[in-house]
């Protein structure tokens, strides 16, 4: 799912009709069941991109090591004699790689949006006592 519709969803679930206390108070176990099904499908999400960026970073190693196919230095050629510890250089800096990070902090920043939002639905019980007292 898009950040963007993640956040509309949450305005429109973090609505309190006050005419409509008891319905509202009704509603909060569906919705905090809502935002953990949506955590948990964020997070395997979050996991399919940890793991596309451990087969790329190994990939790249390789390309780096002069160990890839010669295939992968016929679509981008590279005539440099890596040293052993100038590799993580070359790999932090790689565009593929960074790619895929930018993608994971994204997710990892959607994740985190989620699950506090769950937060928010499931305290949404001790606004709606506070709004009856």
């Amino acid at each position: 799912m898009k950040i963007e519709n993640i956040k509309e969803l949450i305005d429109t679930d973090k609505k309190i009709d006050h005419t409509q206390l008891d319905t509202e108070s009704l509603r909060i176990p569906e919705q905090a069941v809502k935002y953990q099904q949506l955590a948990h499908d964020e997070a395997l999400r979050l996991r399919f991109l940890e793991k596309e960026y451990n087969v790329a970073k190994y990939n790249r190693w390789m390309y780096y090591t002069g160990k890839a196919d010669p295939e992968a230095y016929s679509k981008e050629p590279f005539d440099h004699k890596v040293l052993k510890s100038d590799l993580n250089i070359f790999l932090d800096s790689d565009l593929i790689l960074n790619e895929i990070m930018d993608r994971i902090t994204a997710q990892t920043e959607k994740l985190k949006l989620v699950v506090e939002a769950g937060k928010v639905m499931q305290n949404k019980s001790f606004q709606i006592k506070n709004a009856l007292e």
